[in-house]
């Protein structure tokens, strides 16, 4: 039964730290594509 306990617990702590490394990963994509728009539209207003 403790086992079990434990295989739960691992399973929702892993879930939780999947979630956390999926936001943390999806906020530095979105942070890239930002720039690169703001790169793109700066280069646009220099021609």
């Amino acid at each position: 039964m403790r086992v079990l306990q434990n295989i739960v617990f691992g399973v929702i702590v892993a879930a939780m730290a999947g979630v956390t490394v999926h936001q943390g990963l999806y906020a530095i994509i979105k942070t890239a594509e930002q720039e690169q728009m703001t790169m793109t539209a700066r280069l646009s207003d220099n021609r």
